[in-house]
Order: C-alpha cells, then sequence, then structure tokens
C-alpha cells in the first residue's frame, strides 16, 4: 500500500513538473526570440546605412543572418519537447534545447539575456 502510494506521488511529480518545464523553456525561446528580432531589425537598418550596396549589406548581415538560422532550429527544438515520450527522451529533448540555446548564443551578434539566462540554470549543469 505505502509503495503503490510512493509510486502514485512520484508519478503526479514527474507529470506536473514536466508540463512546467516545457512551458518555462517555451516561454525563455519566446523572449529570445523577441529580444533577437528587435535587435535583428536594428541590426538591419544599421547595415542599410553603413552599406554602399547590396554585396556590403550582405556581407553586413551575415552573422545576423546565421543566427536567425541558430534561432529557427531552437523553435524546432522547443517543438520536440512537447512530443518526447518518456522521461529519457525528455531529458534528451531539453538537452538538445539547451545545445541549441548555446549554439544561438555564441551565434548571436547581441547578447540575449533570456539565452544567458538558460544556460546558466540547473538544467545546464544536468546536460
Amino acid at each position: 500500500m505505502i509503495r503503490s502510494a510512493l509510486f502514485f506521488a512520484s508519478l503526479l511529480l514527474l507529470v506536473s513538473c514536466r508540463p512546467g518545464n516545457v512551458e518555462s523553456m517555451a516561454t525563455a525561446t519566446k523572449l529570445m526570440d523577441a529580444s533577437y528580432s528587435v535587435a535583428y531589425a536594428d541590426g538591419a537598418e544599421d547595415c542599410r546605412r553603413e552599406s554602399s550596396g547590396w554585396p556590403e549589406y550582405d556581407a553586413c548581415m551575415g552573422p545576423w543572418e546565421a543566427a536567425a538560422q541558430a534561432l529557427h532550429i531552437l523553435h524546432d527544438t522547443t517543438l520536440a519537447l512537447d512530443t518526447a515520450d518518456g522521461r529519457g527522451a525528455f531529458r534528451d529533448a531539453a538537452c538538445a534545447w539547451l545545445r541549441a540555446v548555446s549554439v544561438f548564443d555564441g551565434l548571436s551578434p547581441v547578447d540575449i539575456p533570456a539565452a544567458k539566462v538558460a544556460l546558466a540554470s540547473k538544467l545546464g549543469r544536468k546536460c
């Protein structure tokens, strides 16, 4: 009887924690996206102002485009969190999300605070 109660309690904790984790990672992704989109628009305006032609503009926007691609991959890994089946699969998906955050943070031409917070989180120590 006690064993089944402990099993049920641990199952309840596992089920209740996972949606909270997915929600916090999805919120972090949205914050990174929002911060980056504002910085991207400002960066595009600066590049337009400083460039005399399309080749210079394209060269100026190269780092911004690379980070935008990394952000797209981050979105895909965020979606994979919700479909992970089982605890091990969720841990793997969460670590993949964290790796995507680190790639995005490494490529971003500006500092995105939500990325720094995610990398310094408890998940960063587990992966």
